[in-house]
């Protein structure tokens, strides 16, 4: 199913986890620009036309002739609707929690600057007020001003440690939302899959004695031959947008016609495009 054409995760190494990013893509517009196109839409014509001839000769059984040809766009999309709604419900979640983290990270900093900054204060103001009241010899004035460095830098490794220690809890955390923000999107789309993929179309019981037909058996083998190709091309369109999502760090990438629009995703019809014609 190419309504939602991605679920991974992003490629590359990130110092943030970043929330679930959304790409859209025109579907109608990578199948027409797929290189089999051409031969899968006069594939199509030729379907509809053999399908109309063997209605209009009497050739189609009843029941086959009542019913329209297999359908081969996508479902209407209303699971698909649900799933992007989903995954932008968890982008601003995440944006929102990584907000509070920073916040919360930067407050916890400046407290332990303060706290290491009292701390040290003695020593700088000894090393200080020895230089400034006591006659020192360049030896010892160059002795100072090494303690008073040596100080400052064992000052900065600190802060820097705490820092790295904040950090690393927001990307733990912010890496666990992302992880639950994945299962969730993935577990929405697996259920709208479930409930959207028909069984093949057969013939009818009451109809399938009088498949053995020339007319029958040439539809037959048209219908495969249009649905083999179209799922090559629809498989090739897939590994296209997944290289593209991958070098600009999208997470899903939905149907254009399926996604919201307050939803914040990123057009990648034209680099999915792109990526095709690299295949």
């Amino acid at each position: 199913m190419l309504s939602l054409l991605l679920l991974a995760g992003c490629g590359g190494k990130q110092e943030k986890p970043s929330p679930p990013a959304i790409g859209v893509a025109d579907l109608a517009a990578l199948m027409q620009a797929h290189p089999l196109y051409e031969s899968y839409a006069k594939k199509k014509q030729v379907l509809e036309g053999r399908r109309w001839m063997a209605q209009a000769l009497g050739d189609l059984p009843p029941a086959l002739a009542e019913a329209p040809p297999r359908a081969t766009s996508l479902p209407d999309g209303s699971g698909e609707a649900k799933a992007a709604l989903l995954a932008a419900d968890w982008q601003r979640k995440i944006e929102d929690r990584r907000r509070h983290l920073s916040v919360q990270g930067e407050s916890e900093a400046k407290a332990y600057q303060a706290e290491l900054d009292k701390e040290m204060e003695a020593r700088f103001f000894n090393l200080t007020l020895r230089a400034n009241t006591l006659a020192l010899s360049a030896e010892e004035a160059a002795a100072n001003e090494q303690a008073v460095n040596a100080l400052k830098q064992e000052r900065a490794v600190k802060l820097k440690a705490r820092e790295q220690t904040l950090q690393n809890k927001m990307v733990a955390e912010l890496a666990t939302l992302e992880r639950q923000a994945r299962q969730e999107i993935d577990a929405s789309y697996r259920q709208n899959d479930r409930m959207n993929t028909s069984q093949p179309q057969t013939l009818p019981e009451a109809a399938s004695k009088e498949t053995s037909s020339p007319a029958l058996q040439e539809l037959s083998a048209l219908e495969k031959e249009l649905s083999d190709l179209e799922n090559r091309m629809r498989r090739e369109i897939e590994t296209a947008t997944a290289k593209a999502a991958e070098k600009q760090n999208i997470t899903v990438v939905f149907n254009q016609s399926f996604i919201g629009v307050n939803v914040s995703a990123l057009d990648m019809t034209d680099s999915i495009i792109a990526e095709m014609a690299k295949q």
